[in-house]
């Protein structure tokens, strides 16, 4: 709170010793010298400045130097003392130096010692002006001259002229929180505890008996039993004869002793005479006080001469030592009744109000008008009493209940523009009907982001208020009532008091409830500011203002951050390439599963994200949010195996994991508390592949509860829709996805986040083409006559050689599957001789030990061979590409794989896999097609077997070999039956590289589909793995319509699957 003062810093923490000095040495001496450290009269406050020296009236810009002048000052004038006036004792504190001497340097010329008094006609109920009290009553029956005796009458007048205090609290509000506030605790006869009076000094000697006792105790008390009475005292009966001479030269105030009472630690020093600590914290501060707040309030009565006014000052100091805060008034209003006055607490630069603190009070007769002179009028006298914080206008703000449970937690006075209140933009559905709040037309029940404001007067407040607040209707709505039926109409407007406010229950206060809804969030912190003003008719229309700021907290942000498991093992997850352009907003893929450390698998799975929320601004206090995880359609599929729109979820993951949780917590919802603009928490993800989440948060726990992602619904509304979240009551009720939908989901909910997982796939290859070609001796050539060219169109000679072998004897024994599996093997084949090659027509294989025959086919131009030719070498070649010696072709996983596989959300991953053995014995044929070989096969070359078992681990192997057991190669007389490769229905496949490609030759020769080719082998074996079958159909089909795409049903199995 503030109140509207000229200087509200100009002398509150020098008011003990900084006034008594000033007045001593000099009345306008009212310029501090930073470099000598004296007062000094300036020639105006200007020159003062211009100087670089301290005006009084700016004390708080260099307190140090004011600190140093102050006490120079006061050491001047205790030494003035001791030569001015005779028999007057030295080092009186407190006690302003008489006059000067006649003859004296300083001297002046007699003033006229007759008092004047304000003349009060108490008729009309005005002063008419300063007279003698002679002359006023010469003016008729009703005026009276404002003297003590006949304020009574003279009340009146002071009624209409104010002058301060009046229409501040009520006594019934009054709490002791300051200690020995109400001036219960006496420590002497006319002395309160922890208070100095300027009373007489115990140092002094008994032979200079000096009264200067200017504070009493009194039974006539506001509150408890006891108040102080202060009274200015002319101490001219107590001097020499020569001060009566100067108070007849001087005028009769030179030798008042100005009333005055100031906090002071036990022993005070200026009751021992010891000034030293006097502007010090510690002893200055010496009241203890526990419930700080905005007011001080107190009381006061009695006579104020015009000349004078009475000045109360208040500072608080805590932590480290320094004054914090503080305040000052004048009051001028005489008053035989106790009048009540609230001052409101200012906090110093660099402090602040705190909420326990030392106080120091300081009450003093001063100059009315002039700060830095103390009043002299004899007749001055006040009571004090009941001195504590108080609340007596206020703006209160309450907690709102979403963030407190509650409409009746208060912020704290100190807190209300430091920290103020702070809600959250109303987005939710608190009374669950068929609209969110901040639509509703016919009010809302139970409304939890409401703010309550509440404006309170006491019920003696006279006067005009006003509400000041800005944004309303943009940033923020009024409310005259918690349901929201009545929007709150009076505010930037000036009305009466009880225009506004309207009496409480018991009559004791004014007050107005108004709740205020955020409709937008806040561009900064306390950006939204609320203001109550009070002008006091009862005090000449002070202006008194509370102010409470607001801030409206909103999601900026909500969004996923990967741990090291995105595609390329870094934080920054990359977006799914499976999200259709047509599904709502994006989704961002994560990689769960474990990865290589080493040459082992890591111990624990990457299977936890980071979900950071970003407020629209920092919270002033910490607040707490809610967040909920929810499994979404999957966009990517609808009507068939991948799709399960028959259930309102369709993650594959088994519960309680289904949908992920947060981790700590095996909750749907997790609450999070956020302290700043920005927060994260960990979330563990769901692990089949085509899962997905997406969490949304939100301020309220219950407005959660009722959203909901049910498939089936959303679906009946359009594929679309199926991944948004709706609240469940108002697509009840509207029947609409748009209306039912979370407001403002690009902040409120993250992105889709949807799940992948790494294949490693260890490759091993055998070794270098060996047994593909044979040597032989020919030795029999026998003409065949003409036959047709292959195309048909020509007219070739046929001949049919005996060499010296039977081929199948030749085979290695791993090949031997049966002679009858090899006849015609050669057929698309070779010979070579003398650099010259002949294609193959026939092999007739014969049993063995007999010598096999092979018949060749070429045109009439091409030299023969005869028997000539007996005993010639020649090289024998089948149909294979690849010769003896030569590598295998690398076996293709990337590309055909990736993209076979990508619907199913899995990456095959083939680089970088530990694998010491990765060349493995060439063979020929296959030895069999039976699972125990091919397991057999496998043991043998796969390193990382012994982790293929994991759920958080999938690895696989795959063997790149050449050709099919012998009746499966494709060679011969089966040459369709080619096998491409061959799972073990387990951990691994064999990729035949040979007889593979002779099967997609022959479907392309025959113009069947695409997926018969080699490329498509890895994928289709792969999905064996997963429990993928032929009759699947499309990648995994046997038909002429295979195709390289799997077929919904495949991909729901690799999706179902926990490994491979």
């Amino acid at each position: 709170m503030r109140i509207q003062l000229p200087t509200i810093y100009r002398t509150s923490v020098l008011i003990i010793s900084g006034l008594v000095a000033l007045s001593a040495h000099g009345q306008a001496k009212d310029c501090c010298s930073v470099s000598t450290q004296q007062w000094y009269t300036p020639a105006s406050k200007a020159a003062c400045e211009a100087a670089g020296d301290v005006h009084a009236s700016n004390m708080a810009s260099n307190i140090a130097a004011i600190q140093a002048c102050t006490q120079n000052t006061m050491k001047q004038a205790q030494d003035a003392y001791s030569g001015t006036i005779p028999g007057l004792p030295a080092g009186i504190p407190g006690m302003p130096p008489g006059g000067q001497i006649p003859g004296m340097p300083g001297g002046t010329t007699p003033v006229n010692a007759e008092p004047v008094f304000e003349c009060c006609n108490i008729s009309a109920g005005d002063f008419l002006g300063e007279m003698s009290e002679q002359a006023c009553r010469a003016e008729g029956s009703s005026f009276f001259p404002d003297t003590p005796e006949n304020l009574d009458k003279t009340n009146v007048c002071h009624q209409q002229t104010a002058g301060g205090g009046g229409g501040a609290w009520s006594v019934e509000d009054y709490e002791e929180n300051i200690e020995n506030g109400g001036m219960e605790d006496w420590a002497s006869e006319n002395r309160p505890r922890e208070f100095t009076t300027y009373g007489v000094n115990p140092n002094l000697t008994k032979g200079t008996p000096l009264d200067i006792q200017v504070a009493f105790r009194s039974r006539d008390a506001h509150t408890g039993q006891w108040s102080i009475r202060l009274k200015n005292l002319d101490i001219t009966s107590q001097l020499p004869p020569e001060a009566s001479m100067a108070k007849a030269f001087m005028g009769p105030q030179i030798f008042t002793l100005p009333a005055g009472l100031a906090t002071c630690k036990e022993p005070c020093p200026t009751e021992t005479g010891d000034n030293s600590g006097s502007v010090n914290p510690e002893v200055f501060n010496s009241l203890r006080a526990t419930d700080v707040k905005s007011f001080v309030c107190g009381a006061y009565k009695g006579y104020i001469a015009a000349s004078d006014e009475l000045v109360i000052a208040v500072n608080t100091s805590g932590g480290e030592g320094g004054f914090t805060s503080g305040l000052q008034k004048g009051f001028t209003r005489t008053s035989s009744d106790w009048i009540e006055f609230a001052i409101p607490m200012q906090a110093y630069p660099g402090g602040a109000i705190p909420e326990t603190a030392d106080v120091g009070i300081n009450a003093r007769i001063m100059a009315r008008g002039n700060p830095m002179t103390f009043g002299s009028s004899p007749f001055t006298e006040v009571w004090l009493d009941s001195f504590h914080f108080c609340d007596p206008m206020q703006l209160i703000a309450f907690k709102p209940e979403v963030i407190s449970g509650n409409t009746t937690t208060r912020i704290a006075d100190r807190e209300e523009e430091s920290l103020g209140v702070q809600t959250f933009v109303n987005l939710d559905n608190d009374d669950e009907d068929g609209a969110f709040d901040n639509l509703d037309t016919d009010g809302v029940d139970g409304d939890d982001e409401l703010v309550r404001l509440r404006l309170e007067l006491p019920m003696n407040s006279f006067g005009k208020v006003e509400l000041k607040a800005d944004k309303v209707g943009d940033m923020i709505e009024l409310w005259d009532d918690a349901g929201k039926k009545t929007k709150f109409e009076t505010y930037n407007d000036e009305v009466e008091v009880e225009e506004l406010l309207r009496a409480n229950a018991d009559g004791t206060k004014f007050i107005r409830d108004v709740w205020v809804e955020a409709l937008k969030p806040s561009a900064r912190p306390k950006d939204q500011a609320f203001t109550f003003i009070f002008k006091n008719r009862l005090n000449n229309d002070e202006q008194t203002e509370d102010e409470i700021v607001l801030t409206a907290l909103a999601m900026k942000s909500l969004k996923w951050q990967g741990l090291k498991n995105s595609a390329d093992d870094t934080d920054q997850l990359d977006e799914d390439p499976n999200w259709p352009d047509t599904a709502d907003g994006k989704a961002y893929r994560v990689f769960p599963g474990k990865r290589f450390d080493g040459d082992e698998p890591e111990a624990t799975p990457r299977h936890v994200v980071l979900v950071k929320a970003e407020l629209n601004v920092a919270p002033t206090r910490p607040v707490k949010l809610w967040f909920r995880a929810f499994d979404i359609d999957d966009p990517t599929a609808s009507g068939d195996e991948v799709d399960r729109e028959d259930a309102d979820e369709d993650n594959r993951t088994e519960a309680p994991y289904s949908k992920g949780r947060f981790v700590g917590n095996m909750e749907d919802i997790q609450e999070f508390e956020m302290d700043s603009a920005t927060g994260e928490f960990r979330y563990q993800v769901p692990t089949q592949p085509g899962d997905n989440v997406k969490i949304v948060a939100a301020a309220d726990k219950d407005f959660l509860e009722q959203l909901e992602n049910d498939d089936v619904k959303l679906f009946e509304k359009g594929p679309v829709h199926t991944s948004k979240i709706v609240d469940k009551h108002i697509f009840k009720a509207e029947d609409s996805v748009a209306k039912a939908r979370i407001r403002q989901p690009e902040s409120w909910s993250t992105d889709t986040l949807t799940i992948w997982r790494k294949l490693f796939i260890e490759i091993d290859t055998m070794d270098r083409i060996n047994h593909n070609e044979l040597e032989a001796v020919i030795q029999d050539v026998r003409p065949m006559g003409d036959v047709a060219s292959p195309s048909g169109n020509q007219t070739w000679q046929k001949i049919c050689l005996t060499i010296n072998k039977n081929l199948y004897d030749q085979l290695p024994e791993t090949s031997k599957f049966g002679r009858t599996w090899y006849g015609d093997n050669f057929v698309g084949g070779h010979i070579i001789w003398n650099q010259f090659k002949y294609g193959i027509d026939s092999h007739t294989n014969r049993e063995a030990g007999v010598n096999d025959e092979i018949c060749l086919a070429y045109p009439k131009d091409w030299r023969p061979l005869t028997n000539d030719d007996r005993n010639d070498k020649i090289v024998i070649r089948d149909d294979d590409q690849d010769k003896n010696g030569s590598y295998l072709p690398p076996m293709v996983v990337t590309v055909k794989t990736t993209a076979a596989f990508k619907p199913a959300y899995v990456l095959p991953v083939t680089k970088d896999i530990p694998n010491s053995n990765s060349t493995r014995p060439f063979l020929l044929h296959l030895e069999s097609d039976e699972l125990s070989y091919l397991h057999e096969l496998f043991d043998a070359g796969f390193d990382n077997k012994a982790h293929s078992r994991d759920d958080n681990f999938w690895m696989i192997y795959l063997l790149n070999a050449y050709q099919g057991k012998l009746d499966e190669d494709g060679d011969g007389r089966d040459k369709g039956s080619a096998l491409s490769g061959q799972s073990d229905n387990d951990y691994g496949a064999v990729i035949l590289q040979e007889s593979g490609r002779e099967t997609g030759a022959a479907y392309a020769a025959k113009g069947n589909g695409t997926g018969w080719q080699l490329p498509d082998v890895p994928p289709h074996e792969i999905a064996h793995l997963f429990g993928a079958i032929h009759s699947d159909q499309g990648l995994m089909g046997y038909s002429e319509k295979k195709t390289e795409t799997f077929e919904p049903i495949t991909l729901d199995r690799i999706r179902s699957k926990d490994h491979p």
